[in-house]
């Protein structure tokens, strides 16, 4: 896969992650929401801590601990990416790659990531995402089912 294709890809997750979260920032304060279905609600919410809420940051000194360790998860996919030959593995490191660099810009600019979509279903409630959780959890899923002898996924 040419690295333009791999750029590509990151580019267009972070842009997409960027403007939903720049819409969410300038139409909602923080907590408001709006129901789209009976199991959708977007929502306006900050999460200092890890993916789904956990670790929720308390201090200034452990928001920067986060970033950096982030960030260097960030280099150490970015240099597995770019050394992988196998062309699903790079899709799928370039899909985490995106998502995972727009939570980090959220981080620099804010100190904590923009989170908006709210999934429920009776008593089910999921906790609240963006677009850059699911590229990382889609890329993540890609590596996994790959990595399955009884699931392959193949791309010639």
């Amino acid at each position: 896969m040419k690295k333009i294709k791999f750029i590509f890809i990151v580019l267009i997750i972070f842009s997409v992650d960027f403007f939903s979260k720049k819409w969410i920032i300038d139409n909602f304060l923080i907590e408001q929401n709006v129901n789209i279905t009976s199991m959708i609600r977007l929502i306006h919410l900050r999460n200092s801590g890890i993916a789904f809420g956990l670790f929720q940051c308390e201090t200034h000194w452990q928001s920067k601990v986060l970033l950096i360790i982030s960030i260097f998860i960030l280099f150490v996919l970015l240099k597995i990416c770019i050394t992988c030959k196998n062309k699903l593995d790079k899709i799928s490191y370039s899909i985490i790659l995106g998502g995972a660099s727009g939570n980090i810009y959220d981080r620099i600019l804010y100190g904590s990531v923009t989170d908006f979509i709210d999934l429920h279903l009776g008593i089910w409630h999921w906790p609240v995402f963006n677009i850059a959780d699911i590229s990382i959890l889609v890329g993540a899923g890609m590596l996994l089912l790959k990595s399955n002898n009884k699931f392959i996924l193949k791309f010639e």
